[in-house]
């Protein structure tokens, strides 16, 4: 049920810091900075989490985004928290950006009235639509270029003083409509299509625009700096089947008599979407001080037809895939304790596919393209395994009978944590990404020849048109990244106030 969760975390305090010093986004965006935004969206309903913290101001309980504890989470996960405590991890709470090493059961961002997701949607615009004379919601609309001053058509060459006037975008039922900006345009369509749209409207690198025909309006590194979160699935089994009580990702748990207890009396199994949060350092990309990896547990049942539960691997390799998942047909305690990246060094790029609007972008994520990432991830999954093969780890746990398709276990008895050979090949063949795109926009100051914004997030080069997106990070932050993306939003929020002499927000 990973549709349901929504991890509450924000990152390190280290993160932030790099950003405002080495990677110019200049001290605005210093941690220090940064916490009060955090603190204006939060509205932390855990009294025992917010006491914990409340000398160093942590937590907030005045914001619109209702965050909570999971209730009654499996066996599985506590157990597992409780295993990797007596290994020697201490707990920690994933929203203090000074204390990140170490195990967590983490808050959501869900209402604890019925533990459904709280969402931005949910949250910011849903309660105000229809009050507001100023904000009008349209459905199924795409934006197909930004407009600009004296450029109804794009077909001129490239001007000085270039500024933003409008938008285009076509409306459900395909009729072009034009909206005029009397301040600003802000664009909020993410690190994908806000690089995409940018683009489509003359605005970015030289060469690919011209080699679409696309005539350039402005030179910017838009699009070439794409951030994400390399993620690694292994397969275990837990070996006590009572321990989970969520049999099922996609089908085993949509059941009628699941869905009748979650969504009348908040409880059940789909009440109980939990994780357990390990982060720790592989000494490659991080330390303790500033964690570059975690792992996590995901109760997943194998799909029943094979056909789909294979689709997403190596097809010329799809017969050893369906033997191996075999494993686990008739299973219903199926695992994954997966691993993920999070300090990346590789940075991949959005391009466009054709100057057609509708059409998706080119996206190259470039996993591994720098070699020092899959040294830490090789890393990190050596830690996980250390982890699982300790007394207590193996009473819980047992990692698949069959070597990963394409890869082999080592023949001279070593543990699989010290077989580096097998983990590499493995990172190889199923890492994913965890869907954390951020950077595509970076922001940075004029020393900065990758920078797409201003450290007020204000396109470079042209004027009334800003970013406020996840895009505009200049790096991706070590934590899932939604949290992150509404600090982002409220920063860049009170900037437009303050830039147009507006009344900002309390932010104590």
């Amino acid at each position: 049920m990973t549709d349901t969760i929504n991890v509450y975390s924000r990152g390190n305090a280290h993160d932030y810091d790099n950003w405002a010093g080495h990677l110019g986004a200049g001290p605005g965006w210093s941690a220090q900075s940064v916490l009060p935004y955090f603190r204006r969206t939060e509205n932390n309903t855990d009294p025992a989490v917010v006491a914990a913290t409340a000398p160093a101001h942590v937590h907030s309980t005045s914001g619109p985004m209702k965050v909570s504890t999971v209730p009654n989470p499996d066996p599985i996960t506590t157990k597992w928290l409780d295993a990797v405590v007596g290994m020697g991890w201490p707990k920690v709470d994933l929203a203090d950006l000074y204390h990140q090493y170490g195990v967590s059961l983490p808050q959501m961002t869900q209402s604890p009235n019925n533990w459904t997701r709280e969402t931005t949607a949910t949250v910011f615009i849903e309660p105000i639509l229809g009050t507001r004379s100023n904000l009008h919601l349209l459905l199924n609309a795409h934006v197909t270029r930004i407009l600009f001053n004296n450029s109804p058509n794009l077909g001129f060459p490239m001007m000085t003083n270039l500024r933003a006037t409008g938008v285009e975008f076509s409306r459900p039922d395909g009729t072009l409509t034009t909206v005029r900006a009397r301040k600003e345009v802000i664009l909020s369509a993410g690190s994908l299509n806000s690089p995409q749209i940018l683009m489509l409207s003359g605005v970015g690198p030289r060469d690919h625009l011209n080699s679409l025909g696309i005539p350039v309006l402005a030179d910017l590194p838009v699009g070439s700096t794409l951030y994400d979160h390399p993620k690694i699935p292994l397969d275990f089994t837990v070996n006590n089947a009572s321990d989970i009580t969520l049999t099922g990702d996609v089908f085993g748990a949509m059941n009628v008599q699941n869905l009748y207890q979650f969504y009348l009396y908040a409880t059940g199994p789909l009440s109980r979407k939990a994780y357990t949060y390990t982060y720790f350092g592989t000494g490659v990309n991080g330390d303790q001080e500033w964690p570059d990896a975690i792992s996590y547990q995901l109760i997943s049942q194998v799909y029943p037809d094979m056909d789909v539960q294979v689709s997403g691997y190596d097809q010329s390799r799809a017969d050893q895939w369906r033997t191996y998942f075999n494993q686990w047909a008739d299973a219903s305690n199926h695992i994954y304790l997966s691993m993920l990246l999070f300090r990346t060094l590789s940075s991949g790029s959005v391009r466009l596919a054709s100057r057609n609007p509708y059409d998706a972008p080119l996206i190259d994520p470039a996993v591994f393209s720098v070699r020092q990432d899959l040294d830490a991830t090789v890393r990190a999954m050596s830690i996980l395994f250390q982890q699982t093969e300790t007394p207590i780890g193996r009473q819980l746990y047992s990692y698949s009978r069959l070597p990963v398709p394409g890869c082999t276990f080592c023949t001279d008895g070593r543990p699989i944590s010290a077989c580096l050979s097998y983990l590499t090949c493995v990172a190889q063949q199923v890492t994913l990404v965890d869907y954390h795109e951020v950077g595509s926009n970076r922001m940075g100051n004029a020393s900065s020849p990758d920078a797409v914004v201003d450290e007020r997030l204000r396109v470079r080069g042209i004027g009334s048109l800003r970013i406020i997106d996840a895009s505009v990070m200049p790096a991706v932050p070590n934590c899932n990244t939604n949290t992150p993306t509404m600090m982002v939003a409220e920063k860049g929020v009170h900037m437009l106030q303050q830039d147009w002499g507006l009344a900002g927000p309390n932010l104590n």
